[in-house]
């Protein structure tokens, strides 16, 4: 209180019951008392110099915590359960501020590298901060820097690594149903032929059994085994890789490892991206650190990060005039941006450390309230970096567009989750293999839900969230 952090002090016994309250106008009039202010803080001393202190449980709705607020002009009110424990906080700015899906965030050092990248002239796509944001990425994946490419995009990376492994027109490339389109377009780039594969209930990560499955009628129907699997660790979770490795190492399938969502998660104790042959990072606007735009390749040696570095800059040959001896792409990153990737990866730890409390208060919130959302599991012994916290809503009628319009409209975001790419358009031909009539991937997108995942969204703007949200809920039933 004294160093302006907080203008409330609440005492609770070791059970977490609230036992009093004290604010900065109490300590006021006790110091114009003339009054020990220890006495406030003690064992002895009475809830809010002898005042019964205000609160709101912590079922009752938003709406209800907000009269509250207003009718006794407090700016801030704790939410306690059943038996009298704090369980959150709920100040005045939690209803007046919109409460965004994930917003980039800056840690205030991004002006001082991108300004000096700028001094330097380096504003191509090369440059010194290029050399040192792989050199970052490859510090935070405990590789060789020499093995990490910064390129334009997530999609750009996925795009590269096929390119770099030959494939081409007609060829079979394996991928989930469960993720972003861009997991999957590259191969379309590429010609080739995406056959999708359905996710498991619990991680939502890739189904074993439908892996071979697809396999199977790959080599059944094209007389040869796909060359390639593209895995997808959506919302920072993983696969089994371990089961999905045995499996393809059985028919010498390569494994390219889309980490897009995933960077700071870590699979039995190996940071996530280096599970598969190649990997895929992706630095957009509002993943775990951004750079704009960016991507990265995580190769499996020096001399395939070469074949990516020079695929990704027109696929231009070591001469002094301009060789081409293949298509190439203008996929590398620009200084400019990597010394924004250069500032903001110094705080990954931190935002990991920070999306997980959001995903355990979260669930502690959804737990006290009484809505019942099965999250989204993680695979043992791994680390998911929380990305977004996402669940489903199986117990409830769920009406998902109209749920997250209203959700949307009262300025708290929730979102959608990945729709299945066997159900867009654009793939509406494109084989989709499942161990179940019913598959996985369109029962999750059905009830499942991406919640407010902002870095900086308070514990009172969380159960905001998931207060009005468990209320249009009970409205539909």
């Amino acid at each position: 209180m004294e160093r302006g952090e907080t203008r409330t002090l609440y005492r609770c016994d070791s059970n977490g019951v609230l036992l009093s309250v004290v604010t900065e106008g109490d300590l006021r009039r006790l110091l114009l008392q003339g009054q020990d202010l220890n006495s406030l803080v003690s064992e002895s001393s009475t809830n809010q110099c002898g005042k019964s202190f205000i609160f709101a449980h912590i079922k009752d709705t938003d709406s209800v915590v907000y009269e509250l607020l207003m009718k006794h002009r407090i700016e801030e009110i704790p939410l306690l359960d059943d038996d009298g424990r704090l369980r959150s906080l709920v100040s005045r700015s939690d209803y007046f501020e919109k409460i965004p899906l994930s917003n980039p965030e800056l840690n205030g050092t991004e002006v001082e590298h991108i300004s000096d990248a700028l001094a330097s002239n380096w504003i191509a796509p090369v440059g010194p901060y290029i050399t040192m944001f792989e050199e970052k990425i490859a510090a935070e994946l405990e590789t060789d820097a020499e093995k990490v490419v910064a390129v334009a995009s997530g999609t750009a990376a996925i795009h590269l690594i096929l390119a770099s492994l030959g494939i081409g027109r007609n060829d079979v490339v394996l991928v989930p149903t469960f993720t972003f389109i861009a997991s999957a377009a590259p191969i379309e780039y590429c010609g080739a032929i995406p056959v999708f594969i359905d996710c498991t209930a619990d991680t939502w990560g890739i189904c074993p059994e439908s892996l071979r499955k697809a396999i199977i009628f790959s080599i059944d129907e094209y007389g040869t085994a796909p060359k390639v699997l593209i895995t997808a660790d959506i919302y920072g979770g993983a696969s089994d890789y371990n089961l999905v490795s045995k499996i393809c190492d059985e028919y010498e399938i390569t494994i390219v490892q889309d980490a897009a969502e995933a960077f700071g998660s870590t699979y039995e104790g190996t940071p996530s991206g280096l599970q598969g042959k190649y990997a895929a990072l992706s630095f957009n606007g509002n993943k775990m650190i951004t750079t704009s735009g960016g991507g990265a390749v995580i190769a499996p040696d020096t001399e395939s990060a070469k074949t990516v570095r020079y695929l990704a800059t027109q696929a231009k040959s070591d001469q002094i005039y301009y060789h081409h001896e293949r298509i190439g792409f203008n996929y590398r990153l620009s200084n400019i941006l990597a010394a924004l990737g250069v500032a903001q990866i110094n705080s990954l730890a931190d935002r990991v450390s920070r999306k997980i409390l959001i995903y355990e208060n979260y669930k502690k919130i959804c737990a006290d309230i009484g809505l019942q959302v099965s999250w989204m599991e993680t695979v043992p012994e791994s680390k998911n970096c929380r990305w977004l916290t996402v669940g489903r809503l199986d117990n409830y009628v769920v009406y998902p567009g109209q749920t997250i319009r209203s959700l949307n409209q009262k300025g708290i975001e929730f979102r959608h989750v990945w729709k299945p790419l066997h159900m867009q358009p654009v793939f509406v031909n494109k084989r989709l293999f499942s161990v179940s009539d019913n598959p996985v991937s369109e029962q999750i997108f059905k009830s499942g839900i991406c919640f407010p995942s902002n870095l900086d969204i308070t514990p009172g703007m969380q159960f905001r969230a998931v207060s009005v949200l468990s209320q249009l809920l009970r409205d539909v039933r």
